[in-house]
């Protein structure tokens, strides 16, 4: 029987995992058939339910089943897990807002993002929200405030473009003495 060193993690005592190599191994084993799976996981160190897990896993990851997770479809779970856990989406939060219906104001929103983007692309990109908005209620006749268009402009990542006024600044000419400070 195997004895395999204890690791720690959190302050409990755990066994170290198998190497994916020995599991391997032991699941083509027990695959030949040769010895029971209970003789054979008793020979290998390992409890038999143990043994038939990988089994599980494996015929899984090979397509042979299809009542389960593959590995790679379980660690894409768990990285997605993850990513929800740092942006904080609990998954209530999910839940309650994937049920709700999509509220009218929502609605208005995003067709008036869907207008000032395309009132931005035709101004050839250059249109902030000042030009935005009177195009909204001068040319379109659609009454919109400024946070709001400043608002919706920000979401669907529109810029205006910016010219910047260079100041003259303070001169000197070549004849006189500068100022005293």
């Amino acid at each position: 029987m195997l004895r395999r060193p204890w690791s720690s993690r959190e302050g409990v005592l755990m066994p170290r995992p198998h190497p994916p190599e020995f599991r391997q191994r032991a699941v083509e084993l027990a695959r030949l058939r040769e010895k029971p799976i209970a003789e054979l996981a008793r020979d290998l160190g390992i409890s038999d339910s143990c043994l038939r897990n990988w089994m599980h896993q494996a015929d899984l990851d090979e397509g042979r089943r299809s009542d389960g997770m593959s590995s790679a479809e379980r660690e894409e779970l768990a990285r997605l897990r993850r990513e929800l856990r740092v942006m904080g989406v609990s998954t209530s939060g999910f839940y309650q807002r994937r049920n709700q219906p999509v509220t009218d104001a929502e609605l208005a929103d995003a067709y008036l993002a869907n207008t000032i983007h395309d009132i931005w692309t035709s101004s050839r990109r250059t249109y902030g929200a000042p030009r935005a908005r009177a195009e909204l209620r001068l040319g379109l006749r659609l009454p919109c405030s400024t946070g709001r268009t400043e608002r919706l402009m920000r979401a669907c990542g529109a810029v205006g473009l910016h010219y910047r006024r260079r100041g003259r600044g303070c001169t000197r000419r070549g004849d006189g003495d500068p100022a005293e400070d």
